[in-house]
């Protein structure tokens, strides 16, 4: 998966996402990304190793398309963080704050068209990792 030069190619791997109708888009939605190294014979654990976010929204309250850069920070997510110009001034800051860029490229499908990708795509439910659960201890305390 990883080559020579440090980059990380998903071989085409896809990730589809169920978007809340137009109506119920606000600019807080976000799709977070973890880069998380997995337990293996040297580590008995996950470690997340960094984390990006995403806006769903652009400043005409659509879904972004396109392709983007998106800023991959150091370390565990910072749920404190409410702006992406923190995210920025984090490893503006501090450069090594900064991991990585994740470049993506977002497609909106029309769940009509969805119909002809059903056959391929498995959906997982999402396992709360030990520091959110932490995290989230701390915040309804």
């Amino acid at each position: 998966m990883q080559n020579n030069n440090g980059e990380i190619n998903f071989n085409g791997h896809q990730i589809y996402f169920i978007m809340p109708p137009d109506i119920e888009l606000m600019p807080s939605n976000v799709i977070l990304f973890e880069l998380i190294y997995l337990s293996s014979k040297s580590s008995s654990e996950d470690i997340c190793m960094g984390w990006g976010a995403f806006p769903m929204v652009n400043g005409d309250f659509q879904i972004n398309e396109g392709k983007f850069k998106v800023p991959m920070i150091n370390g565990v997510i910072d749920y404190e963080i409410d702006a992406f110009k923190s995210i920025e001034s984090k490893f503006r800051r501090n450069i090594d704050e900064w991991l990585c860029n994740l470049y993506i490229e977002v497609k909106k499908i029309d769940l009509v068209d969805f119909k002809q990708y059903e056959s391929k795509i498995s959906f997982k439910t999402h396992v709360c990792s030990k520091h959110k659960k932490k995290s989230l201890a701390k915040k309804t305390s």
